[in-house]
């Protein structure tokens, strides 16, 4: 389980990517907190711009030049 593998890194780094997506991350922060970890600082990173899909979809299908 994800979670087991997190405590076990913990031994050797401080500091541990967790890979998985946002549809995911809900169920992982409730089982870290399950295990007494607690929430520190936050950073938001914006990884797309919501205007730039329509974009990226008219270059997906060809014929265009990269935006």
């Amino acid at each position: 389980m994800l979670i087991d593998a997190l405590h076990r890194s913990l031994d050797r780094y401080d500091t541990i990517v967790v890979p998985w997506g946002g549809m995911h991350m809900p169920a992982i922060e409730s089982a870290l907190l399950e295990r007494g970890f607690v929430p520190g600082d936050k950073k938001e990173r914006r990884l797309f711009a919501i205007s730039a899909i329509p974009f990226a979809l008219l270059w997906k299908g060809g014929g265009g030049a990269s935006p």
